[in-house]
């Protein structure tokens, strides 16, 4: 009964502040393919938000607001840079539904197969993390990614497809935010 009320309490305090209506998926897009499996979800909640909420209040002149939170294009940061069978950016073993803080392979659908061989890739990624000038931030940074997700080598072909996969998660955010638009 107490959790109830509890709820209850929450629901009065975020409505005073225009919250009554938040939808909070947070843990279930945490991890890796985030964005791919739930931002659809993000979505048709927005959709419905405008279509039942902000277009009565539009119409009686009524000002409000609406923050959507897509994960994408932060599912890049779960990328995999292996080749099918090798086991170098990654050691540890992968949970069997994919869906972990550990590194995956981009989806198997066709908006992730596109790929941008002639865009450069950054020019100072052989940068040393000790080199003269360099935040310190960016080596603890690299160490803690390193712990999450596995550390890849500095080889281009695994920029690449870090880049790519950036690139479609970009994408596909693209596609949720045409159909919220219109």
């Amino acid at each position: 009964m107490s959790g109830i009320f509890l709820n209850q309490n929450y629901i009065k305090l975020w409505k005073k502040y225009g919250f009554a209506d938040y939808h909070g998926i947070g843990d279930i897009i945490g991890h890796s393919k985030g964005g791919y499996f739930y931002d659809s979800t993000t979505t048709a909640q927005t959709i419905n938000w405008l279509r039942c909420k902000g277009q009565p209040l539009n119409d009686q002149h009524k000002p409000w607001f609406l923050a959507v939170n897509l994960v994408n294009p932060h599912d890049v940061m779960f990328i995999d840079t292996d080749k099918e069978g090798e086991k170098v950016q990654w050691r540890g073993e992968l949970d069997q539904d994919d869906n972990t803080l550990a590194p995956t392979q981009p989806p198997e659908n066709e908006l992730y197969q596109a790929s941008w061989p002639n865009y450069p890739l950054p020019a100072n990624r052989h940068q040393s993390f000790n080199e003269q000038g360099r935040p310190p931030a960016h080596l603890e940074y690299q160490t803690a990614r390193a712990a999450l997700e596995g550390q890849f080598p500095d080889e281009d072909r695994r920029w690449r497809k870090l880049l790519d996969y950036y690139f479609n998660c970009i994408r596909d955010c693209d596609t949720h935010l045409d159909r919220i638009l219109k």
